[in-house]
């Protein structure tokens, strides 16, 4: 079988992988980019793309031992997005280029005693920035966190220790582009 689904759509598309100028995504005088660190789900991949492109981002850039974003149900949970969406693996960038090319790197984190992090309403975003979001279980590699300018949280009801990683993603970038406008969206 071709698909893995039970009932598919009958249609077989073939396309080629697309190819984005990362120096593009560094040169610009405003780049918004989303760093994700050893991201395993492939279905979290794939809603976190679809939301990078529907709230503006520049450029998305896979850390380490990720999940294909060519996967199946990464490619079925971006609706095709991932298709015309700036995405890097690791193979292709170095952490440091963030910082030695003017970026600030925010990392986003659950809200816990003794964990020093701003609120995500009290952060001003600069016009060039990085959001780090973390693995789904393991949050993030000491080599994220070395880059890290800033960290933040998304505010919630003290009962709840943390969210999905697609659902954090999504709600940070809406309002990201409520409040900076990004993109003219």
């Amino acid at each position: 079988y071709i698909s893995t689904l039970k009932n598919p759509e009958g249609l077989l598309i073939a396309v080629k992988k697309p190819f984005f100028d990362r120096e593009a995504f560094f040169a610009g005088p405003s780049s918004a980019g989303v760093l994700l660190d050893n991201i395993q789900d492939p279905g979290n991949l794939g809603n976190i793309i679809r939301a990078c492109c529907a709230f503006g981002i520049d450029g998305v850039f896979l850390y380490g031992e990720h999940c294909s974003p060519y996967n199946m149900k990464t490619v079925r949970a971006s609706a095709g997005t991932v298709l015309n969406t700036p995405l890097f693996s690791s193979a292709d960038f170095h952490l440091e280029e963030f910082a030695g090319k003017g970026f600030t790197v925010f990392t986003s984190l659950s809200k816990k005693p003794g964990r020093s992090s701003l609120s995500l309403l009290d952060i001003k975003f600069p016009p060039r920035f990085i959001i780090a979001f973390g693995n789904e279980g393991h949050g993030f590699s000491s080599e994220i966190s070395d880059i890290a300018h800033k960290s933040f949280h998304i505010p919630m009801n003290s009962s709840m220790e943390s969210l999905n990683l697609a659902n954090s993603v999504s709600i940070t970038l809406f309002y990201l582009m409520k409040v900076s406008r990004v993109r003219g969206i």
